[in-house]
């Protein structure tokens, strides 16, 4: 499934994605537009951006898994993605699920990274 009106931006650490998405929503009223990212503010997320930092100790699974329920919420949570995309929103995200795939798949075996992503609709 595709979603529309769903962007992402995408790349390695340091290579610009929030730069630009900050540029661009310097430039789109909050009113037909909804910035976010991922993992996100949400208490899964700053759980995830916790083990990130080294703050806490999670095996390489866990850590993907909740990556994947970071998602979950993300999109289909109380004013997530698809909400905001129902109110007539275009949504633009800092990473998403090929970040995942990208950097999940260094560490788990690409069957793990590719199953707990698959069910997730894609960008347009």
């Amino acid at each position: 499934m595709i979603l529309r009106n769903f962007a992402v931006f995408e790349g390695i650490d340091g290579t610009g994605t929030t730069t630009q998405l900050s540029l661009l929503s310097a430039r789109i009223p909050p009113e037909r537009a909804w910035f976010t990212c991922e993992p996100t503010p949400g208490e899964i997320g700053r759980l995830v951006r916790r083990a990130l930092r080294g703050e806490i100790n999670l095996a390489p699974d866990t850590l993907a898994r909740l990556f994947a329920a970071d998602r979950s919420d993300h999109l289909y949570g109380p004013g997530g993605v698809i909400a905001q995309i129902e109110a007539g929103k275009a949504v633009f995200s800092d990473r998403y699920l090929f970040s995942s795939l990208a950097y999940q798949g260094e560490t788990l075996s690409d069957d793990l990274a590719v199953s707990l992503n698959r069910d997730f609709p894609l960008p347009e």
